[in-house]
């Protein structure tokens, strides 16, 4: 039971508004970036054209980054890996 303004109907009418029925969050991305969501395998991850795949790669890539800056030596400065220090 959606109440919209009388003017976003007109719009919808219109064509120059849509209104999408969604039930869940994936609904929402997948018609925001036309990726199917993926259904996750029995390890955990999801196909590699999905966008579950990439939220998934770019959470882990943050998670890396994160341990990383984790990592501090006896003076509270952070400690670099050495192919990144100069």
């Amino acid at each position: 039971h959606l109440m919209l303004r009388r003017e976003v109907r007109d719009a919808v009418a219109q064509g120059k508004f849509n209104v999408y029925p969604v039930d869940t969050v994936e609904d929402v991305m997948q018609l925001l970036s036309g990726l199917e969501p993926g259904v996750a395998d029995a390890d955990g991850k999801y196909p590699g054209d999905s966008f579950n795949f990439r939220v998934q790669r770019r959470v882990e890539e943050l998670q890396r980054v994160a341990r990383r800056f984790a990592k501090q030596d006896g003076d509270g400065e952070v400690a670099l890996p050495e192919d990144e220090a100069s």
